[in-house]
């Protein structure tokens, strides 16, 4: 027993140090800071698919930089290009900005061309007969109704109170003097609160002054 005992003390000091021997000959990334596999990583990234792989990376970061500062850009130039529309149909620079600034948080906008919208939503207002000198009262008052899109919510909307009895040759007066009904949606609150009138006995008459007098 105690010949056995000898041995194992006297073997395992020496597989420990042959194992410590063999752990430091394989190559340890923890080591960088002493200098043992700075080569070895080095070698890595100098390879030919090392190469590659940092060119890969370098020029994609590039292009995302690139894109995002030309949509900046981009970005940039439609905002002045729909502000300067707004000054040249007579409003001031400062009522301008301001009510592009307001206009431009409907989410809506940034799916569309905002110059384009701009022009459409004021053209479809002069075909209802709307003069310029009300458009410029009418922006300042409900400026939102420049980010809208015309067909799914402007059209829709004059169409309705057409249908509950407003005459078409009407229609410029009643957005003159209640230009809060541009900020209303059909289905989601005009239509509802007309149905609701009926429902409580209101006459046509009376809705329709509730519609033109107090909405």
């Amino acid at each position: 027993m105690l010949v056995h005992t000898t041995a194992q003390r006297i073997s395992l000091p020496y597989k420990t140090k042959a194992a410590a021997r063999s752990d430091a000959s394989l190559p340890n990334p923890r080591r960088n800071s002493k200098g043992g596999n700075t080569k070895f990583l080095q070698s890595l990234s100098l390879s030919p698919v090392g190469r590659k792989r940092t060119q890969r990376a370098r020029l994609h970061a590039t292009s995302e930089a690139s894109a995002t500062e030309e949509g900046q850009k981009r970005s940039e130039s439609q905002d002045t290009e729909a502000i300067n529309l707004l000054i040249s149909i007579g409003l001031s620079r400062a009522a301008a900005i301001e009510c592009f600034s307001k206009a431009s948080q409907n989410a809506y906008w940034s799916k569309v061309d905002i110059y384009q919208n701009i022009e459409l939503v004021i053209g479809y207002l002069r075909e209802l007969g709307i003069s310029n000198e009300t458009i410029l009262q009418l922006i300042p008052k409900q400026p939102n109704v420049l980010s809208y899109d015309v067909e799914n919510r402007i059209k829709p909307l004059i169409e309705y109170l057409i249908s509950i009895g407003i005459a078409s040759e009407d229609v410029p007066g009643v957005i003159a003097a209640r230009p809060n009904l541009l900020g209303l949606d059909v289905e989601n609150n005009l239509k509802r609160m007309v149905d609701y009138l009926v429902y409580d006995g209101k006459t046509k008459e009376e809705v329709l002054d509730f519609v033109t007098k107090t909405l």
